[in-house]
């Protein structure tokens, strides 16, 4: 008689990484990670049922992040405190996001995915929901 695998919940909450540096931020959202058995081996595969989403800032894909469920990627869309990190980082000289900028949520395009998959391999970060940008950031001191 076969067993059911184990679900895992794991809490999660943002992990911004851009440039190699991460910073976190105060929102949190749950997921769901399961874990199987490879027939016949003794080690836990891990079988991840996230989707990579991309939010766009008035039509420009500008980060990507990956979420269980559309819901749940609209739910950080529309996050006031990821609105105003937006608006305080500038990618050449620009904002991020203005005051009227308009936030739109969608699936990642592959290439847009792929980022993702790279920036998310390269982290150390397990428990956190990565939002990896897609847009050069300036650095600090640059004006």
């Amino acid at each position: 008689m076969r067993k059911a695998p184990p679900t895992l919940k794991v809490r999660t909450s943002f992990n911004i990484v851009a440039g190699g540096a991460t910073e976190l931020s105060g929102c949190d959202f749950s997921a769901e990670v399961e874990m199987r058995q490879a027939e016949g081996e003794g080690e836990m595969n891990v079988r991840l049922s996230f989707s990579i989403f991309t939010i766009e800032v008035d039509g420009k894909p500008t980060l990507a992040f990956d979420a269980k469920r559309y819901s749940e990627a609209e739910a950080i869309c529309g996050d006031e405190g990821l609105r105003a990190k937006l608006s305080l980082l500038k990618s050449g000289d620009v904002p991020l996001c203005g005051d009227n900028a308009i936030l739109d949520v969608r699936l990642a395009h592959p290439d847009e995915a792929a980022l993702y998959r790279q920036a998310a391999g390269a982290s150390q970060s397990t428990d956190d929901l990565m939002l990896v940008y897609l847009v050069e950031l300036d650095g600090p001191g640059t004006s």
